[in-house]
């Protein structure tokens, strides 16, 4: 995800406390004004989105499931229209709508900030909802008045202690948004998704109220296409990228054993760095992610289109020790005929590109 040139125009900052005694959502405190950020504290900001969302970062790329009128993707895409009183409103809304999202889950209270402004040499419009969940000895200097201290915002928001972080990002792709009565299109946007609960290697823990009930967004939706299209253009680069046979033959398997492993993302870049060396890395990156399109992020993995595409090579073993292998795909090409004398006559289409 491209994160240059982020600029924060407008903030606001949200104490949301844990459901009432009668166990109803807790009432958010704070949204009467913006947050004036200086300089350092809106560099500090940037870089904590960019390491959660950016390059190498946990962070990936959801779908929208609810777009309809009331959903956080319609108030979020309103919120980076109109005037600051226009922002103010509709951050009041998400606030409320996440402490709706969080009720009866027994959660201690937390902040929210919410972050209106523009990103990419474009200057694309983008918003970010970030929840920071309190850590004990964190609680208690939540206002001051009506309206969350700064100092606190600091303390919450811009350390490297803090680290109990869920983000929602949404960009906007193009440079006016399509509005048909008041209704956005998700077509023309993007939502990103951080929480401190995922890794590299696991989504599931995510938490299901902030991404779907918040957010209203899936992680899993189009994962299956995602999937199949990093394999085939994967595979595409590869089969064309002018390596000898034996080190395209390497590649394949090393993306065929990427897809089958444990791990439930996929990384242009991760695959990138394990596999290529640096010449055949930047022109892989370049075609997948300029040419292709395809995130630079982590995605969700799932192989459902593919799964047929991914099984292990398969081995012949003749009683001399020699061993012939091939894709599985291709196995059934290979003719194998005993003879009486003990020997085999093996018959395969194509002529000899190389020996290793």
């Amino acid at each position: 995800m491209d994160l240059q040139f982020l600029t924060i125009n407008r903030a606001v900052l949200f104490d949301i406390p844990p459901d009432l005694p009668n166990k109803s959502p807790g009432v958010p405190v704070g949204g009467q004004a913006l947050v004036g950020l200086s300089a350092s504290a809106k560099t500090m900001v940037t870089k904590r989105l960019a390491s959660a969302l950016g390059k190498n970062a946990n962070g990936m790329e959801i779908s929208v499931t609810n777009s309809a009128a009331g959903s956080f993707f319609q108030i979020a895409c309103s919120a980076l229209d109109g005037n600051d009183t226009n922002f103010l409103n509709q951050s009041n809304t998400l606030a409320s709508m996440l402490a709706v999202a969080q009720n009866n889950k027994h959660l201690a209270h937390c902040k929210l900030m919410v972050m209106q402004g523009t990103v990419t040499a474009g200057q694309l419009p983008f918003l970010v909802a970030v929840k920071a969940e309190l850590q004990d000895g964190l609680a208690d200097r939540s206002t001051v008045g009506a309206q969350p201290s700064l100092q606190h915002l600091k303390d919450i928001f811009m350390t490297e202690s803090q680290r109990l972080f869920k983000i929602g990002y949404l960009y906007r792709t193009v440079a006016q948004a399509s509005v048909n009565n008041s209704i956005y299109h998700p077509n023309e946007h993007v939502v990103h998704l951080f929480d401190h609960l995922m890794t590299s290697t696991e989504t599931r823990n995510a938490a299901f109220y902030f991404y779907n009930g918040f957010l209203g967004c899936n992680t899993a939706s189009s994962a299956k296409a995602r999937t199949r299209d990093f394999y085939e253009n994967t595979l595409t680069f590869i089969k064309d990228c002018g390596l000898p046979p034996d080190k395209r033959l390497d590649l394949i398997e090393a993306l065929r054993a990427d897809l089958r492993s444990n791990s439930n993302t996929l990384n242009v870049i991760d695959f990138a760095n394990s596999h290529m060396t640096p010449p055949v890395k930047s022109a892989y990156e370049t075609f997948m992610i300029q040419h292709k399109g395809f995130p630079n992020h982590a995605v969700q993995k799932d192989l459902e289109y593919v799964q047929t595409k991914l099984k292990r090579r398969r081995k012949i073993t003749f009683s001399s020790g020699i061993s012939l292998s091939s894709p599985p795909e291709l196995m059934t090409s290979i003719t194998v005929t005993p003879n009486t004398d003990g020997s085999t006559t093996v018959q395969v289409p194509g002529t000899v590109e190389a020996r290793e």
